[in-house]
């Protein structure tokens, strides 16, 4: 299906609902399972609004949060309206690097209620600085980055120690436990954010990033 309404490829699909949202540089559209000859339905929803580059678009609570072309927008598929005032949006779009534009990415923080927008700044090849837009309270805020290539909220290692074989000083007929355990809790969740400049892997912890630990589980062992 050629969306020939709109100049452009596309350049990234986000999932929203019943609908796959398709973006173009400055378009936005509807696609939808429909059956039939031909599968799938294409409607042009926003004609003059869509996104910087891929990866640059989220779901959160029926919404999606994006980095459009030239504003930050919230839209559920029907509706669209900029989020972001105008002191902030000029000082975003001012400070992203114009080669490396591609490499911002949105993610979410929905323990804190929050959307991050993370771009990398004037001569800089990965996430350097984040708008941070607070969905609870309306109000934005920034932080700078570690050289972050992505981030993602889920479980964290909360402090157990992870089952290592360098580690094990049981023996075959003595140890207990099962294959395969946890030793992290998946109910604790936290934004885990990864820079490929320090090959570290970072958490947010209250206001600040700290290097989390990864945990492992246990091996399971090859069949007979």
């Amino acid at each position: 299906m050629d969306l020939l309404e709109t100049p452009g490829a596309v350049i990234d699909t986000v999932p929203l609902g019943e609908f796959n949202v398709v973006y173009k540089r400055d378009a936005t559209y509807l696609m939808q399972f429909v059956g039939g000859q031909n599968v799938f339905r294409f409607d042009l929803r926003f004609p003059t609004s869509g996104i910087l580059a891929a990866n640059c678009a989220i779901e959160y609570r029926g919404f999606h949060y994006v980095i459009a072309n030239g504003d930050v927008v919230r839209h559920n598929g029907h509706s669209i309206e900029s989020i972001i005032d105008d002191r902030n949006r000029n000082a975003l779009f001012a400070a992203i690097d114009s080669t490396n534009y591609q490499r911002a990415f949105v993610t979410l923080h929905p323990d804190r209620e929050e959307v991050w927008f993370c771009i990398p700044e004037t001569g800089e090849t990965a996430c350097t600085k984040a708008w941070i837009y607070s969905v609870r309270d309306n109000q934005w805020s920034t932080k700078a980055l570690p050289d972050l290539a992505h981030a993602m909220h889920g479980p964290v290692d909360d402090g157990g120690a992870a089952n290592t074989w360098s580690a094990t000083t049981e023996t075959w007929s003595s140890i207990s436990g099962a294959w395969d355990a946890r030793t992290y809790n998946p109910a604790t969740t936290g934004l885990l954010l990864g820079s490929p400049t320090s090959t570290r892997l970072y958490q947010q912890a209250t206001e600040r990033l700290t290097t989390a630990r990864c945990s492992r589980r246990t091996p399971r062992p090859a069949p007979l």
